[in-house]
């Protein structure tokens, strides 16, 4: 048994039932498990987490939850249901309502199944380590060209070959502290995850892919993305 001596970080997990292409996309099995049992599993397995919250509306939802280590101190209020209501404005009404005061704040999205709380783990101890820094963002680099459209003509935004590296935010670890929420300055921070650990559900066609996935051996899954 893991003793987590450090009180002061907690994750919380935003969790609601209606996802803009699937509802209750965090209960659909997945691996002959709910999704958001993975993002629990790995939470509770980290050395630094030492309390699992989650935000919902869903009763269904919360009852997991609990039942399988998670906390819910009250239901998400309806205005922070909607679609264009942001995962910052959800962990922010929670924290104030909550009156919670921990020093950092992890927040695990329940779409990123292949997380590991060795990942976790590094964040919150490289976060730990940058004093500086108000938040840090999982993350995977981009590797081919991106083409748009300006004024009317189709062009090359960014050349990979030419240019510096950029970065698109996955895996669904966000590190931050209490500055971030109600701070006036922040300064935000990268953390590079894996191809494999990068891999988010967004839909149906997402979920059947990943299901796949899952049922290879992760050691070979991650001997493949370090030979590339």
């Amino acid at each position: 048994m893991v003793i987590k001596k450090n009180f002061d970080v907690i994750a919380i997990i935003p969790a609601r039932a209606h996802h803009d292409k699937i509802d209750l996309l965090n209960m659909k099995e997945f691996g002959g498990k709910p999704l958001i049992y993975y993002t629990i599993e790995q939470a509770k397995k980290s050395k630094y987490i030492n309390q699992i919250f989650l935000s919902t509306e869903s009763k269904e939802i919360a009852e997991y939850g609990i039942k399988n280590g998670a906390k819910v101190k009250f239901f998400r209020p309806t205005k922070l249901v909607k679609k264009k209501v942001s995962t910052d404005e959800v962990v922010k009404d929670f924290i104030k309502r909550s009156k919670i005061k921990a020093k950092i704040i992890v927040t695990l999205l329940p779409n990123a199944p292949f997380r590991t709380f060795e990942t976790i783990d590094k964040m919150i101890k490289l976060f730990k380590s940058k004093k500086n820094i108000d938040r840090i963002y999982s993350a995977k680099n981009i590797k081919t060209s991106i083409w748009g459209e300006k004024q009317k003509e189709f062009i090359n935004i960014y050349n990979v070959e030419k240019q510096k590296k950029i970065f698109a935010l996955s895996g669904g670890i966000i590190v931050s502290n209490m500055n971030f929420y109600f701070g006036k300055k922040k300064k935000v921070f990268y953390y590079i995850v894996n191809e494999i650990e990068s891999l988010m559900i967004h839909s149906i066609f997402d979920l059947i892919l990943a299901d796949r996935l899952i049922d290879i051996d992760q050691t070979i899954l991650m001997e493949l993305v370090k030979s590339k």
